[in-house]
């Protein structure tokens, strides 16, 4: 009976470790999708590139989506302050002027 249980419990926790690890992967991911992509965006601006300005536009949107998804709240209230104060907020430029 102590075999089973000690099994189970086994089991159980290894179950709990794996999910936790594959959480901390998906944040971790993020947070380097969403400097790459602010990155690779300062880069392709520079140089005129609007074809992978718009690839790391699009990297960047998805990072963010994926932070506000796995990330603390204190990162997310901190990620949002930045962008609405820093001039950075995105959607006011990629609406289309009858929609603002």
């Amino acid at each position: 009976m102590g075999v089973i249980i000690g099994a189970a419990l086994q089991y159980v926790f290894a179950k709990r470790r794996e999910v936790s690890k594959q959480y901390l992967d998906l944040k971790s991911q993020a947070y380097v999708d969403f400097i790459k992509s602010a990155s690779g965006m300062t880069q392709a601006q520079k140089q005129g590139n609007q074809e992978k300005e718009l690839e790391f536009r699009i990297l960047l949107t998805d990072s963010k989506v994926r932070i506000a998804a796995y990330g603390s709240k204190e990162v997310i209230e901190t990620m949002a302050d930045f962008f609405m104060n820093s001039g950075l907020c995105l959607l006011k430029m990629q609406l289309p002027l009858s929609l603002m």
